[in-house]
């Protein structure tokens, strides 16, 4: 999902007995600013690509990280990615993860 702008989002709801959450971020260098909720609580904001340079290919660098969170108990929880919108570059969201084993591996 590509995240345009202000009050842009997605996210992801998990009613099942996970132990951590998390939302990979990943693109070129042209990607934008965001932040990351975790049952409506903020637990990560910033420029994406300071999440680092995961990949260089032929032509040019890929930027990105996961952004995980563990250590909450059992019940419906939901993390949602948004787009602050700040330089109107668009914020790549590759995918959600959960997992029942107290990390999530992308």
């Amino acid at each position: 999902r590509v995240l345009w702008g202000v009050n842009d989002w997605t996210e992801m709801t998990v009613d099942a007995p996970v132990r951590a959450m998390g939302v990979q971020i990943y693109g070129k260098h042209t990607m934008g600013w965001a932040r990351v909720l975790f049952d409506g609580a903020e637990v990560w904001r910033g420029d994406t690509l300071a999440l680092g340079r995961v990949n260089q290919d032929f032509y040019d660098y890929s930027y990105g990280g996961y952004i995980e969170v563990s250590g909450f108990g059992p019940g419906s929880h939901t993390i949602r990615a948004e787009s602050l919108g700040v330089d109107y570059r668009p914020v790549i969201i590759t995918h959600f993860g959960a997992s029942l084993h107290g990390q999530v591996v992308p």
